[in-house]
């Protein structure tokens, strides 16, 4: 734990003005030994919660075969966490995996309590949708599976969930602004580097939900849930769907850091990525186009003051 702190506190915080070659640098060096550090890490014998919680803390991820064989990282990260989560289920989609053979990495976390669930293929909303819906009573706490994660991870995660109890809190974090005439900014404006919703909930931003991202219980409605939307105007962006829904029921945000450093990739994992559907295709922008004709009402709240 002490080796991926330190690891840590080489990164350039993500989005701030500095030296960029300097900063790269620092990153490369911090993203090669923490994937060295977690291929050779060994997992506890008890790496979840075994007391008993008023409501437990339930880590949800998903992957699909390409990452299959490296998701394990992101798992062993989960696992050496200082705060201990009750359950890690990773949810993989029953069409994606029709023999269900999973790498002998995952069987052997599997033995250290790793739950596998089959599903019906959500592409990235797997991660949060299941999961939700059978733990309506518990916490939520939702991860990508091509990253590896702090070991204060969910202790943060959980400081900001003692203090606002019916808030969205996350570790990362993206404004969320609107244009003068109403209409929501291009992607490439969605700043990370901010002081908003750090302490004070807020609407204006959007909680990455795979670095870490806590949901309450109760929080949403049965509206969260609608495949028909989800598919015809979200399909690839869960981050965006759930700012929505955010908005919709009237849930604001808090992140537990203004300075946060980039996560460490998982060597291999990038090879395909929503991130390269989302970003340079531009399709975010028209999702939240999309999303804001139909939940006109709920995006009037990104105009008023977070008082």
């Amino acid at each position: 734990m002490k080796f991926i702190l330190f690891c840590d506190s080489l990164k350039r915080t993500e989005g701030k003005s500095g030296i960029p070659y300097i900063g790269r640098i620092r990153n490369k060096v911090a993203w090669f030994l923490e994937n060295c550090y977690i291929r050779g890490a060994k997992i506890p014998d008890e790496p979840l919660n075994n007391k008993a919680r008023e409501n437990k803390i339930i880590v949800s991820i998903t992957s699909f075969p390409k990452r299959i064989n490296i998701v394990s990282y992101s798992i062993k990260s989960l696992m050496l966490q200082t705060l201990k989560p009750d359950q890690i289920i990773l949810w993989l989609a029953k069409e994606q995996f029709p023999n269900w053979e999973i790498p002998e990495r995952l069987r052997l976390l599997q033995e250290r309590g790793l739950e596998i669930r089959f599903c019906e293929d959500l592409k990235s909303y797997k991660k949060f949708y299941y999961a939700m819906k059978e733990q309506e009573d518990n916490i939520l706490i939702t991860y990508d599976d091509d990253l590896i994660y702090p070991p204060n991870s969910i202790e943060k995660l959980m400081e900001g969930h003692r203090k606002y109890p019916s808030c969205i809190i996350c570790n990362r974090a993206q404004l969320f602004p609107l244009e003068e005439n109403g209409a929501i900014s291009s992607c490439i404006h969605w700043k990370v580097y901010s002081s908003l919703g750090v302490e004070t909930p807020t609407h204006m931003i959007m909680a990455s939900t795979g670095a870490g991202c806590l949901y309450p219980p109760h929080i949403f409605g049965d509206m969260v849930f609608d495949l028909d939307l989800i598919h015809k105007d979200a399909p690839t962006a869960d981050d965006i769907w759930m700012k929505v829904m955010a908005l919709f029921y009237d849930v604001k945000i808090v992140k537990t850091t203004k300075e946060q450093k980039p996560f460490s990739v998982i060597f291999h994992s990038q090879e395909q990525s929503l991130t390269k559907i989302n970003d340079i295709e531009k399709k975010n922008d028209d999702i939240a186009n999309k999303l804001q004709a139909v939940f006109s009402e709920a995006f009037l709240k990104l105009r008023k003051t977070d008082e």
